[in-house]
């Protein structure tokens, strides 16, 4: 299944799955993908790596989700349009720990 989204007619794809390690210290759009392959998180950081492995508030979310090890990420350096696709993102797909 393809995890992208369209904003300000430009298309975003989410790169991965891949492990929290792997991820980019870079900037972007970040999915945490649950047992079932649907994201039950999704954020935006300027370090996706850093975010994601650091001590993020929604990890406890994550484990009772059955996730936490599987990432799809995007890149995306401007903040302003990260804030666009995150939100975007969020409405499309609803994820649980997003609405706790």
């Amino acid at each position: 299944m393809a995890f992208s989204i369209v904003v300000d007619y430009t298309t975003y794809t989410f790169t991965g799955p891949v492990r929290p390690a792997d991820l980019p210290s870079r900037s972007g759009c970040y999915m945490v993908m649950g047992s079932g392959g649907s994201p039950v998180y999704i954020g935006e950081s300027a370090n996706i790596h850093g975010r994601v492995n650091g001590n993020h508030e929604r990890k406890p979310c994550w484990k009772r989700n059955g996730s936490g090890q599987s990432i799809r990420y995007c890149l995306i350096p401007n903040a302003a349009t990260r804030l666009k696709v995150e939100t975007a993102a969020i409405r499309k797909w609803q994820p649980t720990c997003n609405r706790t």
